[in-house]
């Protein structure tokens, strides 16, 4: 369990530390002022979203073995599919 605590931190501090998730951090940080505030909403919320997608992914790698990782993958996809079908037919 502090083997998985552990791993859990780590993959969180590799997300907010990631290179691309820096990069639109110090973007925002240098340019809010000339951004519009709709621009600058906008900027937040792809910033979040990358931090939060970053953390997810590698907690997930972090818990999850292999095996379990690509049923997961499959699982998703099945519902997509299900998704998508019940869209199509209206049903």
């Amino acid at each position: 369990m502090i083997s998985t605590a552990t791993a859990l931190i780590s993959a969180t501090e590799q997300a907010v530390m990631d290179e691309d998730s820096m990069g639109l951090a110090q973007f925002i940080t240098h340019e809010r002022n000339n951004l519009s505030q709709d621009d600058f909403a906008k900027a937040m919320f792809m910033y979040a979203t990358m931090v939060a997608s970053n953390a997810v992914d590698s907690a997930t790698k972090a818990i999850l073995t292999k095996e379990q990782f690509a049923e997961l993958i499959t699982t998703i996809d099945e519902i997509e599919s299900m998704r998508n079908e019940v869209l199509e037919n209206g049903e």
